[in-house]
C-alpha cells in the first residue's frame, strides 16, 4: 500500500496542500494574491525560514549524528515570468520583518559583500539565511580571489560539523563553530544543464540542496494584495517563538518509527530497482534520512510536541515523495539532453566514416563513453531514421556490423 503510494507521489509534480500541515496552508493562503509565485516555490522557501528560525535548538539524534532542520533549497524556472524572486522574497517574509527589527543580527547573511565577511557572519550568527536570486552568481563570488576553495568550505557545513577550519591569504585563520544556516536561491534550467556535472549530485555543493521545479506559471494577477496585516501578525508571533526557543531533543513514538520503516524500505527498493542517471539515487537517499527528518522536526515544532507521532511521519513523507519527485523531473530533463548531444556527436562521427564499427566509435570517446549508453544512442538513431545499420563479411569470415548515415 504504502509503495504504491510513493511511487504515484513520486511521479506528482503538483503540490497537494490537503497533505501539508495546517500551518503550511495558512500561510501559502495568506500569500497567494500577494504574487503570481507559484505555491510550491514559496512553499519550499518556507522550509528554509522556518528551519533558520529553529536551528540547532531542535535536532533528533540519528547514529552518531544529529540532524538540524537546516533546509538548502533551489528554485528553477525560466527567468521573470516564473516569479523566483518573488517567491524566495514571500517564502522569507518573516526573516525579512525580524531583520529589519534586529538591526544588529544577520538573519539575512551579507552574500553581496566578500566571503571573509559571510564566513564572519555565519560564525556569528546561527540563525542565518544565504538567499541569493541567482545561484550562478553565488557560485561565481565563491571561486573568485581564494586559494582555498570556497564552496568545498560551504558545503562542509550542510551537516553542521563541530568547527570548520580556513584561512585568508594575509588574515589569518577563522574556525567556525557548528556552523548553521539555511540557503535559498534560484537559478534556470539552462544555467543547471550546463554546469551540472554528476560529482556535484553524488557528493558535491549541489547534492544538499531539495530543487523544486516549475515548467508553466499560468497564473495572472494584475492587481497583487498586500498580505493581511492580522493574519501576517500570527505568523509574526509564530516566528517570534521560534526564534526564543530553548534547546531540545526531538524524540519520536513506536508509530513515527514502524510507519519510517515502512517508508525506508519501500523507497529504498525503489531507488534499488529503478535505473538512476546523473547521481539520482544520492539524492533520493539524502531526501528519505536528512530531510525526512528535517521535514519531521518542523512538523513537529509547528504542532508543539517534542514526541514525533505517525501523523508527523505521515506529512513528512509527503513531502519526501514530493521533492523527490522534483528531482526525477531535473535529471529527466538533464538526461535529455545528455541523450540529445551524444547523439549529435555520435551522428557526426559515423557521417564523417561511412562503414565504422561500434568499436571504433567507442574509440572516438576515448573508451570514456559506457557501452550501454552508446548502444541507447545507436538504436535511438536508427529509429529515427538517422543512421543505417549494415552487415557484411569480415576477413576472418564472420558478420561484421557497420554503421553509415541517412541523408535526409
Amino acid at each position: 500500500m504504502l509503495r504504491d503510494n510513493v511511487i504515484s507521489q513520486m511521479k506528482c509534480l503538483e503540490l497537494d496542500k490537503n497533505q501539508l500541515h495546517p500551518f503550511y496552508q495558512n500561510y501559502l493562503d495568506i500569500f497567494y494574491n500577494s504574487s503570481e509565485a507559484p505555491s510550491e516555490y514559496i512553499l519550499t522557501t518556507l522550509l528554509v525560514a522556518l528551519g533558520s528560525a529553529i536551528s540547532k535548538t531542535r535536532y533528533i539524534v540519528s547514529g552518531t549524528n544529529k540532524i538540524f532542520p537546516n533546509f538548502w533549497v533551489l528554485l528553477l524556472g525560466k527567468s521573470s515570468q516564473m516569479r523566483k524572486s518573488t517567491a524566495l522574497r514571500n517564502g522569507l517574509y518573516p526573516v525579512a520583518y525580524f531583520q529589519e527589527k534586529n538591526i544588529d543580527r544577520d538573519y539575512l547573511l551579507p552574500v553581496r559583500t566578500s566571503v571573509q565577511a559571510l564566513l564572519e557572519a555565519i560564525n556569528n550568527e546561527s540563525h542565518g539565511v544565504i538567499v541569493h536570486d541567482e545561484l550562478a552568481t553565488f557560485l561565481t563570488t565563491l571561486s573568485q580571489g581564494y586559494t582555498t576553495d570556497m564552496k568545498s568550505i560551504i558545503t562542509s557545513c550542510f551537516d553542521v560539523p563541530k568547527q570548520v577550519k580556513t584561512e585568508f591569504k594575509g588574515e589569518g585563520k577563522l574556525i567556525i563553530k557548528s556552523p548553521i544556516f539555511g540557503i535559498a536561491s534560484a537559478s534556470t534550467m539552462d544555467w543547471l544543464k550546463r554546469s551540472l556535472k554528476k560529482i556535484d549530485l553524488t557528493s558535491g555543493f549541489l547534492a544538499r540542496f531539495i530543487f523544486c521545479y516549475q515548467e508553466k506559471n499560468n497564473r495572472i494577477l494584475a492587481f497583487p494584495e498586500p498580505p493581511d496585516p492580522d493574519r501576517l501578525n500570527e505568523i509574526y508571533d509564530t516566528f517570534e517563538k521560534l526564534y526564543s526557543l530553548q534547546e531540545a531533543e526531538v524524540t519520536y513514538d513506536d508509530d513515527f518509527k514502524k510507519l519510517y520503516i515502512e517508508f525506508y524500505q519501500e523507497s529504498r527498493e525503489l531507488i534499488n530497482n529503478i535505473r538512476i542517471e546523473n547521481g539520482l539515487n544520492a539524492v533520493f537517499s539524502r531526501i528519505q534520512t536528512d530531510y525526512f527528518f528535517k521535514f519531521a522536526i518542523l512538523e513537529g515544532v509547528l504542532s508543539g510536541r517534542l514526541v514525533l507521532t505517525r501523523e508527523d511521519a505521515k506529512r513528512a513523507i509527503y513531502l519526501c515523495t514530493y521533492f523527490m519527485a522534483q528531482a526525477t523531473k531535473v535529471l529527466q530533463i538533464i538526461d535529455q539532453t545528455e541523450q540529445t548531444s551524444l547523439e549529435k556527436r555520435v551522428l557526426s562521427i559515423i557521417s564523417k566514416k561511412p562503414g565504422i564499427t561500434k568499436t571504433a566509435i567507442h574509440k572516438e570517446f576515448s573508451n570514456h563513453l559506457p557501452a550501454s549508453k552508446l548502444n541507447n544512442v545507436l538504436k535511438d538513431l536508427e529509429k529515427g531514421e538517422r543512421i543505417e545499420e549494415l552487415t557484411k563479411p569480415s576477413k576472418n569470415g564472420r558478420l561484421l556490423t557497420t554503421y553509415k548515415s541517412i541523408s535526409l
